[in-house]
């Protein structure tokens, strides 16, 4: 039951899962907009719902269009504004539910994968049967899916959130050996990438190696925050 919820929660919290849920909310929230509607049969209601449907299509059609300054006189601009407007109307139909339930989505799924770095690691156990080694309940297939989901769900995680993980996972990453003279740095570097961590995971990573990769897809979100700002 626990890996069953396990699952639901780390597919959910993966792009996969969220672009389900983002389609699943659109069409819940274009439902519950007819429903009100229909149920709140008030000129105040349509008028507050035109406004919020106007506001999201007036963004959505700014991000589209060329960002030029216009020189018109007034008329041109009342003009200019009622024509956009109504196209922003209409847009903004099918514009806001798809973005209020991308946010909704967003929101579950960062919460979810803060839920999983909360949860211990799955234990490993490992028998001898015949002199070989058998592990059970599939944990390295499990312990391989932590980390991987991990790199997913750094991609919805706030500039914040970020730094402090790399804040944790940059002393593991210091501890890589350096080239010494006579030694084969190689071999030195991939004994080092390979050797589990002393507490067990760090999120969701087992090996060195692991830390690695995972700050260093880190930093490289952090460079797009910093050319982005």
């Amino acid at each position: 039951m626990k890996d069953t919820t396990r699952k639901i929660k780390m597919f959910f919290a993966s792009f996969l899962g969220r672009a389900l849920l983002t389609v699943i909310l659109y069409f819940v929230i274009m439902g519950l907009t007819l429903l009100i509607l229909t149920v709140f049969d008030a000129p105040i209601v349509a008028v507050i719902l035109a406004v919020i449907f106007t506001v999201f299509g007036w963004k959505a059609l700014s991000r589209i269009t060329p960002n030029v300054f216009l020189t018109m006189p007034i008329g041109g601009w009342i003009t200019y504004c009622m024509v956009k407007g109504t196209i922003s109307f209409f847009l903004g139909v099918f514009v806001a539910p798809f973005v209020i339930g991308k946010r909704i989505s967003a929101q579950i799924s960062a919460e979810l994968s803060e839920q999983l770095e909360r949860e211990p690691s799955p234990q490993i156990t490992i028998t001898q049967n015949n002199s070989k080694q058998v592990v059970k309940n599939k944990t390295t297939i499990q312990v391989n899916q932590e980390f991987q989901h991990m790199l997913m769900s750094i991609q919805t995680m706030s500039e914040q959130k970020l730094r402090e993980m790399h804040k944790i996972l940059l002393p593991y990453c210091l501890e890589a050996p350096v080239p010494v003279d006579n030694r084969d740095y190689r071999k030195d570097l991939q004994e080092f990438s390979q050797r589990k961590l002393e507490k067990g995971s760090l999120f969701g990573c087992q090996t060195y190696g692991e830390v690695e990769k995972l700050n260093e897809a880190i930093v490289h979100l952090l460079s797009q925050f910093e050319e982005n700002a």
